[in-house]
């Protein structure tokens, strides 16, 4: 080799030197990984593998929604000659979204970034929607049930429907589900003519729940209408039976039905009797019995008893065979029963009350005819005997 040729391969060699120290200069990063997605936020995880000699004196990740333009920047700050792994947590993020990222590392000489990732935040609690029917506030006739309908919720898994009673201020049943279904048919026995509802409707997702309610009223059901009030609040002034009828007192009493007539394979039964204390205006009265989830009426009676002396009053009886479980929130309703309908639209033409469980408050109960003529004969015994100790202290 010629000293021309020697000079030339140095001159090279040192160019190819200076290119290989000027490239290892940068620092060298990576984008590893992310975890804790959450609908807001995520932790972002890179990786500073080299520092090019220098120190580095920032570290992070560029962010957006975009792979194209990463618009937002999170900083770990300096890190000096330091190597491994760094992270950072992002917040403020948007629901349902696709985020793009990749790592930096900052020194002297240069800026470097590791390869883009993607994440997408979960979606959040279902968006607004709205109830069409029943309309808010509106009279509606049941005879078929009472169809609710609503429009669809953004993000919504599912939907409940729960309805409320707010006349007896008891819940007719709660958190139905519909599935995606954005109607539900509430049958009849959910309602009572004259009373007032409350139509709740839930969508919902992992996220939580966006709730709608509507208030409505039953008018007509089953051919059964609530007299409408004039502008003196009674339907029919000419009508003293109507206009002065009152429900003075109501009260439930079980009996334990014994096996042969229980009929239910071992379930205990009770025989109740409802007693409906009126003043002598009412000539009808009906009854009706709630739990929880339905409604019925037990009968209409215009039979009555006077009970001798007691001219001022009527007592009307009803007589039913029930099952009693507590979950059940057994009550009774009586109304004064006017020109083939319940009358509900004035304070003392009905009377509601709850059912006490068989042997508590008024619903005292005999497990038997026995066991009646038992406490008889042990009052009448132990009236004896006080006689008996009375005499024998003289």
């Amino acid at each position: 080799m010629n000293k021309v040729h020697l000079i030339l391969f140095c001159v090279t060699m040192g160019l190819m030197l200076f290119s290989a120290g000027a490239a290892a200069d940068n620092p060298s990063v990576s984008t590893t990984s992310f975890d804790g997605v959450t609908i807001s936020s995520c932790t972002l995880y890179g990786n500073l593998q080299k520092n090019g000699g220098y120190d580095v004196t920032d570290v992070g990740f560029l962010y957006g929604t975009s792979a194209s333009n990463l618009g937002y920047a999170v900083s770990e700050g300096f890190r000096g000659h330091s190597y491994g792994r760094y992270s950072s947590t992002i917040n403020g993020l948007e629901a349902g979204t696709t985020y793009y990222f990749r790592a930096y590392a900052v020194n002297e000489q240069g800026t470097s970034y590791g390869p883009i990732m993607s994440f997408t935040t979960p979606s959040g609690k279902p968006g607004p929607f709205n109830i069409s029917a029943p309309y808010q506030n509106h009279a509606v006739n049941a005879d078929n049930g009472v169809n609710a309908q609503w429009s669809s919720a953004p993000g919504a898994e599912g939907y409940r429907v729960t309805l409320r009673d707010m006349t007896m201020n008891i819940v007719c049943f709660a958190n139905r589900e519909t599935g995606s279904s954005t109607s539900y048919a509430i049958p009849q026995e959910n309602f009572i003519p004259g009373h007032e509802y409350s139509l709740s409707i839930c969508a919902y997702s992992d996220a939580g729940e966006t709730c709608q309610e509507q208030r409505f009223s039953i008018q007509q059901m089953s051919g059964v209408t609530v007299i409408p009030t004039n502008s003196t609040g009674l339907p029919n002034q000419n009508t003293n039976q109507y206009r002065n009828s009152r429900i003075l007192e109501l009260i439930a009493a079980g009996e334990e039905l014994p096996l042969q007539e229980n009929g239910t394979q071992g379930m205990p039964m009770y025989r109740y009797t409802f007693t409906v204390r009126t003043n002598t205006d009412v000539g009808q009265v009906c009854l009706f019995l709630h739990n929880g989830t339905s409604t019925r009426l037990a009968g209409v009676n215009s039979t009555y008893n006077t009970n001798g002396f007691l001219t001022q009053t009527r007592e009307f009886t009803f007589t039913q065979n029930l099952s009693y479980e507590e979950w059940q929130n057994l009550r009774a309703e009586a109304c004064v029963y006017y020109d083939g309908q319940p009358i509900r639209d004035r304070e003392g033409a009905y009377k509601e009350i709850p059912v006490p469980a068989p042997g508590e408050g008024n619903a005292q109960v005999f497990g038997s005819t026995n066991q009646f003529m038992e406490q008889i004969m042990s009052f009448v015994r132990n009236m004896f005997s006080w006689n008996f100790r009375g005499a024998s202290a003289e």
